[in-house]
């Protein structure tokens, strides 16, 4: 049995998943590291996603919603550090 190299498409498919996998993971850095430098952009979007403070004011579901400040600094937190361990 010889051990021939694998053909040229299978090696094409193989460096398009590898190239893939690194833009994301660039990505997820690029996004990480813009949320811990420009924190209070992101944050306010957290903060009102938690909150439910945009939905409208018959929605049941909006007793639902998180307004403790620390909580959201705990999830905004956790979203960063997810995307830079995604980065990784």
């Amino acid at each position: 049995m010889s051990h021939l190299p694998p053909p040229l498409h299978v090696l094409a498919v193989r460096t398009s998943k590898t190239i893939l996998v690194l833009f994301v993971a660039l990505f997820c850095l690029v996004v990480g590291c813009n949320n811990v430098v420009d924190y209070g952009s992101n944050y306010t979007f957290v903060q009102h996603v938690m909150t439910m403070d945009t939905t409208f004011p018959d929605n049941r579901l909006k007793d639902r919603g998180i307004s403790s400040p620390l909580m959201h600094q705990i999830a905004y937190g956790l979203i960063i550090a997810g995307e830079l361990t995604a980065g990784l």
